[in-house]
């Protein structure tokens, strides 16, 4: 069967290798496409032991022989290759460093929780987005079997990042931040507020996964993972909402249909990391006691 939701997966449910090398997670590109609205060189966001392998035209990738990630930048990275309109989108960010720079594939072969792998290669201020998933849910079976699969649909919208050196009596927060973030991006879109649609999470204690719900029907999910690094730590965040071209898709939801979207996932991402980055200095500022009474308005 088909699962139509884009949710991250138990870690158990993940067949994933930490020795794989991240280009056997691509489906449809064997390569990413980097988009920067502030002109960093994606080689400065990687860590200095695993420089990516850089190309100014997809023609001419070619499979790395060590585990190097071959990225495609420069004039020839197609304007629109998944319809996600980075030019609306850069214009509608605001935030200092959160969202300025994207890493994205149109399809992987494995869930939210491995974009979050691919980030412990990378230095705070990148994003990694996809347009759809595939995930199977059998370790047996093969990838095409079409009964043994997780799918998100395409016009998801799928995205994870990084936060490094958080103190560890703020780590625990951020998956709630990351929640009311989400929510509220959602919440604020003109389409989801004239239909007066419902969005909530269903928050289970000690999970590193939570559902998203709109009017009580599961439309995603947020995820979260956490790793020391001296005495602090790494917080990788990942997020997966099913926008559009999905039966319980948000478009849907607010009285859309495929030849008429009218929730853009440029406004959400952007209008999300705008939400979250202001959120999270006054999280290191007041603690988590700002946020209390929001935090009980959006829980199932």
């Amino acid at each position: 069967m088909f699962y139509h939701h884009t949710l991250p997966l138990p870690i158990d449910n993940n067949p994933f290798d930490f020795g794989q090398h991240p280009y056997s997670i691509f489906g449809r590109n064997n390569f990413w496409y980097y988009y920067s609205r502030n002109g960093i060189d994606i080689k400065d966001l990687f860590d200095p032991s695993k420089k990516p392998k850089v190309y100014d035209n997809p023609d001419h990738v070619t499979q790395p022989s060590d585990d190097s990630v071959p990225i495609v930048v420069g004039d020839n990275i197609p304007k629109d290759p998944t319809k996600f309109d980075f030019t609306c989108y850069f214009k509608i960010l605001k935030t200092h460093l959160l969202g300025q720079n994207i890493m994205m594939n149109l399809e992987l072969k494995n869930d939210v929780y491995l974009c979050l792998q691919l980030l412990s290669m990378t230095q705070q201020g990148l994003t990694i987005l996809a347009d759809q998933q595939q995930q199977q849910t059998d370790s047996t079976t093969t990838i095409n079997s079409p009964d043994k699969q997780f799918i998100c649909p395409l016009g998801s919208l799928v995205f994870s990042f990084k936060l490094q050196k958080v103190d560890s009596d703020l780590k625990h927060h951020l998956q709630k931040l990351l929640a009311i973030a989400m929510v509220d991006s959602i919440s604020t879109r003109t389409a989801v507020q004239s239909q007066k649609v419902d969005i909530k999470v269903k928050f289970v204690k000690g999970s590193i996964s939570q559902d998203i719900y709109a009017n009580n029907q599961k439309i995603g999910g947020i995820l979260t993972e956490y790793s020391e690094n001296d005495d602090r730590f790494d917080v990788n965040l990942g997020a997966g909402i099913n926008v559009h071209d999905s039966t319980f898709s948000l478009n849907r939801i607010t009285g859309g249909s495929p030849t008429n979207l009218i929730v853009g996932r440029e406004d959400i991402l952007a209008n999300f990391f705008n939400n979250f980055e202001s959120m999270y200095f006054t999280l290191i500022h007041k603690g988590l006691e700002p946020f209390k009474e929001r935090l009980s308005q959006i829980s199932i």
